[in-house]
């Protein structure tokens, strides 16, 4: 099972606040690939407690975002980091992926299925949450 690290980084600007949740890319050289992001509307400890989510797809970001803060270049906003952590691989594919999430802040786990949402909006995905078992 591939172990990635992760981070979840609250991006505000003007009359917009949400999440941008990025992780090293499965299988293209986690160490040196640009970073999978979605942008989200919740933070990790509210994930199990609604059960689904859309994520918006972003483009790869630069790697710097695992352990940056601060002003967004080009007056785009401020990201400050809200969580770490690493996600455990279970499976990736086009269709989607199943990851275990392990924060860095508490013992609890979360496993996540991400699938290509259907219907009007299909650059969207969902992600369906549950408890794991802590790996550490």
């Amino acid at each position: 099972m591939q172990r990635l690290r992760t981070v979840l980084l609250r991006h505000a600007r003007r009359g917009d606040t949400h999440f941008d949740w990025m992780f090293e890319t499965p299988g293209r050289g986690a160490p040196i690939a640009p970073l999978t992001t979605f942008r989200l509307a919740l933070p990790w400890e509210h994930w199990t407690q609604v059960g689904q989510i859309a994520l918006t797809p972003l483009p790869p970001h630069r790697r710097a975002y695992l352990s940056r803060q601060g002003p967004v270049s080009g007056g785009r906003g401020f990201v400050t980091r809200v969580a770490t952590g690493t996600l455990d691989v279970a499976d990736w594919h086009t269709a989607g992926a199943r990851l275990v999430l392990q924060s860095d802040a508490n013992a609890t786990a979360i496993d996540i299925t991400l699938k290509h949402a259907t219907g009007k909006n299909a650059s969207f995905y969902a992600a369906a949450f549950g408890s794991a078992a802590a790996k550490r």
